[in-house]
């Protein structure tokens, strides 16, 4: 359903596109490079002008000039044959020439006269590992290199492990935040601009090479700020068919260490199902000393099953009374456990009043119904693709050639919410066609879908941003991670049972574009892009529960629950007589609408989760090459993109008051020029650019012209009463808008009254020019410097700039409100490297880099009477210092081995300036230390990391003697090995001064190990191979997460308990911490735990489930390549 209600002024596009293609033309399609090289005679040393030099099978080529010197341009990445030929001598052919993205590789011939005709020479080209035109940091990888390495499954799982890979989950660029990293595929961007997410899950058997360019770029790449992600697929041979399948599985298992959440005995449970203490409570179960306090603190007082009873049946009549065995019993049900029947009836045996009198129907049931264990259900991959030239129609369609892959993963997270698993499913197609000898066509589509979860409260109403990784009111607009214990951590115990709180989300990606390639002459081409992406994120409120009766315990009748989904309280009947039934708490607890006995929600605080957003790209590119001289490589060109954001997403918690509106329909549009000249020289290789961008933010009217209007942001007459509860359902169900009606009733009132008044008032565009400099110093033929400059610019994510928060009840009215006049941030980027190639097998690149960051999103504050609460808005007031430095080393080549590594060291400091508040009271803005930001500045220790692979090959063709050992042969042992310092933080319980990130918690390890072995038969390939994550089962520690402590009291009487060097200093001798305890000191390091030899520790009070991470995971799998 259209909706205006922002009054937008939509932009019809096609006249400016039209325009455009009229006024410009533009360069470079990002999926291509050149090949350059000298001709010369083998026996004099003379370079041969006039020597036709062509790319087999393509219709590319060029001839030498007067110097012998020769280009060929635009070339798709890929591998090559480059044959030369010259009346009077030997044909040459080069074999395995590489091209990358945006990368020059040279090929030298020298040619031997012909003495028989036809005579033909064949080498093998000589891979060029330094590049000296490059001016930035960049890594190019093939799919073959990843497919081989331990633990690659995605193109992400291979990049995180790389220097310039800063935040893992979202491929954040050296401290950049994910909205500044940029993600093209064929030339074709993908990028979700609603939360400013690149996406690069594409099906890794499509995956002809991946260059991630982490320091500075041309001119020609626009709205991207810390770096991108290009990705080039393979678009199938001409004359025969081939293809990949690849399968893997792993062994099921937990994939923490320590107990399931659902086991009975651990620390959130034990309480309540411990027989010698869920029944009398723990009070008296605890006393006499026969547990020692520092075991039992870490568990849940409880009054005991005992004392509920009685205090239950005070309430009602004596037909409904339960036993502590009912209760007992029913909140097993509940927390969807198993107890320990055997303990049961050996306590009910000797304890005073205690019936055990369970039926084997009960018994069964109980079985039945506990929640399986985390880690039940296996993780699996299957990738495969297949192409060739098109069937029956080839050749009629200009040697057309296509590619089409899929890759579905299933990932179980951590701990099984809804789902047990996300499923993500891509299909992708490439079609390649040379319609004649000069123009080239590509098609590329991509379909995309991914079933998870909403890592959100349902009834929080939270802003669809990335968000906050373990913040559970945040980052709606993506999907819950594999790792989701922080998101149900900072939900709280409450909800920890409450197996539907977390709603199924999916987002279904489609994305098609066009590409035309028009070779005008041998030194220019021109490239046409036009493409198209939507993207649905879908959630749908429905009851799910089945509401069959399965079981009794005394009086209380179930069915399912806590599973399934209700969004009312759920009644159980006695199936044999309906007048028999028990009204359940809408939150389920155990003591129903009487008594809550846990304090804990087993239902309910769903809430109805509405989601039908639907986000729509439309993109226009259009570029111009051409090698104008030897020295100059001239690209020009321009970039348009239209979106069209339509927002559909609202909240509704039945008979709770809690309803929140956070729609928005919006069409704002980029257009981006660029200019940019490459110059080669013996001695230098300069890349000068300059591009100009212009953000039109859709024309909106927005209410920025009275902030404190008292009727425009309050709760209002929508939910000042009960009976608009209903009201309010049918018309945000009916996709109508509550808040903007009034709003625009407001406006239409100002106007009439005060017509030099507005209170929506037209939002802004902004317009930025971003120079690009990149120098490239050749030394030697083995090494060179480079160095780079720029500016760039990209949008802040739209959700940021126009989504707002509306709740119509607990006289809240709105809570937050984007800013369309955001001006897009700004980085000022400095690289200096050094690069060296060692031997022709080593590439070893040394770099330093700066990045002066400006006028980042955050929040401003509107406080005032009027207002109710207040609410909070976007403004362009954070900055961020980052500056790094990072080693490479790789040898790409080898017969027997191959391998790299890789070091980073990066120092952060991020602060706010300007405003902080605005409040209605005019004197409180008078004084600045109300209203500005005073010493808001965070600046994190360092993170050193350092990574490693060394892969080792056994040829096929190993002999033993003059005998070819295929048993010995084909095998392949790749490992992976990462570590990374500990995170830093403050421990000063004696509040000294000048102490910051004093301590820090234990560092990262992790060891993966991949051993294939490959058979071949008539031109099939079969690899089988087993893949071990963390092959030395390391545990990896969670303390820096928080989630192993309860508390933050917790985490101090953790740390005050150890005997750490700190202690040993005149100001901790003889004092004593908050919990009673001497400070000592000694050798203790963060992590230690309590052992024999160390048993005055204070373990943390969740260290039973939360402590460890990632045990060793055993995938096995088959590769087969035909």
């Amino acid at each position: 359903m259209e909706r205006s209600f922002m009054n937008g002024r939509s932009l019809k596009p096609f006249p400016f596109i039209l325009l455009f293609m009229f006024l410009m033309s533009q360069a470079y399609a990002q999926t291509t490079g050149k090949i350059v090289g000298t001709v010369k005679d083998a026996n004099t040393g003379d370079v041969l002008p006039g020597v036709n030099v062509i790319i087999v099978e393509t219709y590319l080529g060029a001839a030498t000039d007067l110097e012998g010197y020769y280009t060929v341009i635009n070339v798709p990445a890929g591998i090559y044959d480059l044959q030369v030929t010259m009346m009077g001598y030997k044909k040459v052919t080069q074999v395995n020439v590489r091209v990358s993205v945006d990368q020059i590789t040279t090929a030298n011939f020298s040619l031997e006269p012909e003495v028989m005709e036809g005579e033909e020479v064949i080498v093998v080209a000589e891979r060029d590992i330094l590049h000296k035109e490059v001016t930035n940091s960049q890594l190019v990888v093939s799919g073959t290199e990843m497919v081989e390495a331990a633990g690659i499954r995605t193109i992400n799982h291979y990049l995180e492990k790389q220097a310039g890979i800063t935040g893992t989950e979202r491929m954040e660029i050296r401290g950049g935040s994910a909205d500044q990293t940029g993600s093209i595929i064929n030339g074709l961007t993908f990028v979700n601009p609603r939360i400013g997410k690149a996406e690069a899950r594409i099906p890794v058997s499509a995956v002809e090479q991946v260059n991630l360019v982490t320091g500075g770029y041309g001119a020609e790449y626009g709205n991207f700020r810390s770096g991108l992600i290009n990705v080039v697929t393979k678009s199938g041979d001409k004359k025969e068919y081939h293809g990949s399948v690849n399968y893997s599985r792993n062994d099921a298992h937990m994939k923490r260490f320590g107990k399931s959440l659902y086991d009975p005995t651990n620390v959130f449970l034990r309480t309540y199902f411990d027989p010698e203490w869920a029944f009398v409570g723990t009070t008296a179960a605890w006393a006499g000393n026969k547990y020692p306090e520092d075991e039992t603190e870490k568990y849940i007082p409880f009054n005991g099953w005992n004392r509920i009873a009685q205090a239950y049946n005070r309430s009602v009549p004596a037909d409904r009374h339960v036993t502590p065995m009912d209760l007992y019993l029913w909140s097993a049900w509940v927390h969807t456990v198993e107890p320990d029947f055997n303990r049961l009836k050996a306590y009910a045996d000797t304890a005073e009043g205690l019936e055990y009198n369970l039926t084997d129907k009960q018994i069964q049931a109980l079985k039945d119904h506990a929640h399986e264990p985390e880690g039940s259900d296996s993780d699996y991959n299957v990738d495969f693709g297949f192409g060739g030239p098109v069937p029956l129609v080839s050749s009629k369609l200009g040697d057309a050639t296509f590619y089409l892959s899929h890759q579905t993963i299933n990932t179980n997270y951590i701990q099984p919410v809804t789902l047990n698993a996300e499923k993500d499913a891509t299909t992708m197609l490439t079609v390649k066609s040379n319609i004649t000898k000069s123009l080239t066509m590509d098609i590329n589509g991509i379909y995309r879908l991914v079933h998870g979860t909403a890592p959100v409260m349902p009834t929080a109403g939270a802003v669809p941003r990335i968000g906050d990784d373990y913040d559970a009111d945040s980052g709606g607009g993506d999907l819950m991670f594999e790792n989701n214990i922080g998101k149900i951590y900072d939900q709280g115990m409450v909800y920890f049972w409450h197996p539907t709180f977390w709603h199924p989300k999916d987002l279904t990606t489609y994305m098609g574009g066009i590409k035309l390639n028009q070779v005008v002459n041998p030194k220019t081409f021109w490239d046409l892009t036009l493409s198209y992406a939507w993207q649905k994120d879908f959630a749908e409120p429905e009851v799910t529960r089945d509401y069959t009766t399965l079981i009794n315990f005394g009086p209380i009748w179930l069915d399912e629950m806590p599973y399934g989904r209700v969004f009312t309280a759920d009644t159980v009947r006695n199936p044999a007589d309906a007048n028999d039934y028990y009204v359940h708490s809408i939150f389920e607890d155990v003591g129903g609408e009487i008594l809550s006995a846990t304090g804990r929600r087993f239902s309910s605080k769903t809430g109805m989760y509405n989601e039908n957003s639907v986000t729509q790209q439309f993109r226009l590119k259009f570029d111009l090459s051409s090698q104008a001289t030897k020295h100059h490589f001239f690209k020009t060109g321009f970039d348009f993109n239209y979106y069209d954001l339509d927002n559909d997403l609202w909240v509704y918690w039945t008979g709770y008051d809690t309803d929140y509106d956070l729609r928005f329909h919006v069409k704002p549009y980029q257009a981006g020029l660029y200019v940019q000249d490459q110059m080669t020289y013996e001695g230098l290789v300069a890349r000068i650019g300059l591009r100009a961008d212009y953000y039109n933010s859709g024309n909106l009217m927005w209410p920025t012209g009275d902030r404190f209007n008292g009727e425009a942001f309050i709760e209002g007459p929508e939910g000042e009463h009960p009976a608009m509860d209903q009201y309010r359902y049918e018309f945000m169900k009916a996709g109508h808008n509550l808040v903007w009606n009034r709003w625009n009733r407001i406006h239409a009132e100002y106007q009439e009254a005060f017509p030099e008044r507005e209170f929506l008032k037209r939002t802004e565009n902004h317009f930025a020019l971003s120079p690009r400099v990149g120098l490239s110093f050749p030394v030697t033929d083995r090494s060179k410097f480079y160095f780079n400059y720029g500016h760039f610019r990209s949008t802040v994510p739209y959700s940021e700039m126009y989504m707002y928060n509306f709740r119509y009840s607990k006289g809240q009215g709105l809570t937050s409100i984007g800013n369309p006049n955001l001006a897009p941030p700004r980085t000022i980027s400095y690289e200096l490297g050094v690069s060296y190639n060692l031997l022709d097998q080593y590439l070893i690149n040394i770099n330093g880099f700066y990045k002066d960051v400006t006028g980042q999103h955050t929040d401003i504050q509107f406080d005032g009477v009027s207002i109710s609460d207040g609410y909070s808005s976007r403004t362009n007031n954070e900055y961020e210092d980052i500056q790094g430095m990072e080693v490479d080393i790789r040898k790409p080549a080898g017969k027997f081995i191959t391998g790299w590594v890789n070091f980073r060291y990066l120092l952060e400091k991020t602060g706010r300036v300007g405003r902080e508040y605005y409040y209605e009271d005019p004197e409180r803005n008078n004084d600045p230390l109300e209203i500005y930001y005073e010493a808001d500045e965070d600046q994190p220790a360092p993170q050193p990391k350092l990574a490693a692979n060394l892969t080792f090959h056994v040829p096929a063709d190993l002999k033993f003697g003059k005998t070819v050992n295929t048993v010995l042969g084909d095998w392949l042992v790749s490992g992976i090995f990462e570590w990374e310092q500990g995170e830093a933080f403050t421990h000063n319980p004696q509040q000294l001064r000048n102490v910051s990130n004093n301590l820090r918690w234990p560092d990262y390890y992790m060891v993966d190990l991949k051993v294939s072995k490959m058979f071949g038969y008539k031109g099939i390939k079969v690899n089988f191979y087993v893949d071990i994550q963390n092959v030395l089962d390391l545990k990896v520690d969670w303390m820096h997460y928080g989630w192993t402590f309860r508390s933050n009291i917790d985490q101090a009487d953790y740390l005050n308990s150890l005997h750490l060097p700190m202690y040993d200093s005149p100001e901790y001798k003889g004092q004593t911490s908050p919990s009673g305890n001497e400070y000592v000191g000694g050798d203790d390091k963060i992590g230690d735990l309590k052992s024999a030899s160390a048993p005055y520790i204070n373990d943390p009070n969740n260290g039973d489930l939360w402590m460890y991470g990632y045990p060793r995971d055993i995938w096995f799998g088959v590769n087969i390549n035909f």
